[in-house]
């Protein structure tokens, strides 16, 4: 397999960015250890829906169409005080007849269908248009400039589990221009605290939530109390009520929340707000693909990404456990996803802010530095300003454990697990081992088969290179793994061997002790001294930005 071929699907995929104290296990999304894992993974729907009725949500009106010549009735419950545990209602019924639409007083309500005394339909509704009516609260117009927050929580999916089991989601943040975040380092297995923390923290004067209500007098839509103040819609009971409906499983609800909360940023254009819905899933199929890439395909047409940061982040990557004791497995547990859409006019105004949020693409954060990021954007004005790294920066940011914004700030190239704090069963910064890596310098012949392999695929795939040099003094090897704390009970020693053959590439490749040496699996990386200060990153885009026809090492 040509090394540089598997590479090009990685490159939109993760980013071997080796130009980091914080070395990062690079690993394909279809890697051999998890194959026995993901194959078994199939959804089973609960089961089929009724056929016997068809029921019909019009303009705050409900329609229903019976289909059978058994005799069938239905009826509407108000969802306030409903109980999910007990599956009852405290409101009074209101009957519906078949074709003949009818509005309902609720705001929150469900249809029952029953036959033969038997219930053979249910389906929770919320009335958004009802609960906007009883609202005397006005937003503020949002602008390009003045931007609402739309937040989609997931609670479990990893950076490798997207590229792998979401086509359609990758296709179209590429689309649309979303930014990734693929050094996204989990801090804790606190799925509340992790959730909270993004939206709130203790030496911040007012949350997210509370700023975007109080002083930028923006709606609040949430499904949770999460985000630090209450929702001025009420969807609780409505959310509550989704897992009782006719065949409904974790797809089906996380379905629902997810077009609610599209809906909402669909109705509210113009309106400033801060939607956050919470999507309590540990498991995925793939009807998630369909949903979300479409959701993006409406906000695109619906103008909502002209006025909208929009967020989507998960609070852990896979549930621990899900892959095994695999070394793959145990990287993706720790590995959450962050993808971020920034309006486009605002990506003009804010040159500096732009260039800071691209390049942390390539650096260690976690959920702290999220909070930060809508925290800046919640804060966005003329005169915003960049915050720099001082000589005590990180320092402080350990001691009062603050984030870093990634729209404000660079993150320091040097930043790593101590400076955040991450605890070491967590964090996914490779250890350098020097006694092994004493042993692999001596071995030349190591070297010098990835050196020749290198140099083959740099040139043919690449144009813009015309001449490598390896200079046989340097030492051949660098060699990095996990800490302990996350390696033990891996079935398998994985190690990362890093190779800095020219002065200006460098490659990685992954390791495994039972095996030979795998030359597949190299990532080079561009890194250019030549002075002329470009750090392009990968070999096609260095082609494009920094030199013409020749890449001399000197």
């Amino acid at each position: 397999m040509n090394a540089f071929n598997s590479i090009s699907r990685f490159i939109s995929d993760v980013h071997p960015i080796l130009y980091n104290e914080c070395a990062w296990p690079i690993l394909d999304p279809y890697e051999p250890d998890i194959l026995k894992y993901i194959k078994k993974r199939k959804r089973r729907l609960a089961c089929r829906p009724s056929t016997d009725v068809e029921v019909e949500w019009l303009d705050s009106k409900i329609q229903i169409t019976l289909k059978s010549d058994l005799a069938m009735s239905c009826v509407a419950s108000d969802l306030s005080g409903f109980s999910a545990n007990d599956d009852v209602f405290v409101s009074p019924a209101i009957k519906l007849e078949a074709d003949l639409p009818l509005e309902i007083p609720y705001t929150n309500f469900a249809v029952e269908c029953e036959q033969n005394g038997k219930r053979v339909y249910r389906k929770s509704f919320y009335n958004y248009k009802k609960d906007q009516a009883t609202k005397e609260f006005e937003a503020m117009e949002s602008t390009p400039t003045s931007p609402s927050i739309a937040v989609l929580y997931l609670r479990s999916m990893s950076h490798s589990q997207l590229q792998r089991e979401f086509p359609k989601i990758v296709k179209s943040t590429r689309k649309f221009g979303f930014y990734s975040f693929p050094m996204f380092n989990k801090i804790s297995d606190n799925i509340t605290d992790v959730v909270n923390g993004t939206f709130w923290h203790d030496e911040v004067r007012l949350t997210v939530g509370q700023y975007m209500r109080n002083e930028r007098y923006c709606k609040v839509f949430s499904n949770t109390n999460l985000s630090g103040i209450p929702s001025d819609y009420d969807i609780s009971n409505w959310a509550q009520s989704l897992k009782s409906d006719s065949c409904s499983d974790e797809d089906s609800v996380a379905e629902r929340l997810i077009e609610q909360w599209a809906q909402f940023s669909i109705q509210n254009t113009d309106h400033c707000y801060l939607s956050h819905i919470f999507v309590n899933n540990t498991i995925w199929s793939k009807s998630l693909d369909d949903t979300l890439s479409s959701v993006f395909d409406q906000f695109q047409l619906n103008e909502v990404f002209k006025k909208t940061l929009v967020v989507v982040v998960s609070a852990e990557g896979i549930p621990v456990g899900t892959f095994g004791n695999s070394y793959t497995g145990k990287v993706e547990e720790r590995n959450p996803i962050l993808l971020a859409h920034i309006p486009d006019k605002l990506k003009k105004m804010y040159n500096d802010h732009m260039f800071h949020l691209e390049s942390n693409q390539n650096r260690l954060i976690t959920h702290l530095e999220v909070f930060d990021l809508i925290n800046s954007f919640a804060r966005l004005s003329k005169d915003q300003g960049i915050v720099p790294v001082r000589d005590d920066f990180m320092e402080w940011k350990r001691e009062h454990v603050r984030g870093i914004s990634p729209w404000q700030t660079l993150i320091p190239f040097n930043r790593t697990c101590y400076h955040v704090p991450i605890a070491d069963e967590f964090c996914l910064c490779m250890q350098h081992k020097i006694d092994i890596e004493k042993d692999y310098n001596q071995t030349y012949a190591i070297a010098s088969r990835l050196y020749d392999k290198m140099e083959s695929d740099i040139l043919t795939n690449y144009t813009c290179m015309q001449e490598t040099t390896w200079i046989e003094k340097r030492n051949y090897t660098s060699v990095y793994n996990l800490n302990e704390k996350i390696l033990n009970g891996t079935e398998e020693y994985i190690e990362f061997l890093y190779f800095g053959f020219f002065v200006n590439v460098m490659g990685q490749f992954k390791h495994n002790l039972k095996d030979d040496y795998n030359f597949d699996r190299t990532y080079p990386y561009v890194t250019d001294t030549l002075k002329s200060g470009c750090l392009a990153g990968y070999m096609e885009r260095f082609c494009e930005m920094c030199h013409g026809a020749h890449f001399l090492t000197s």
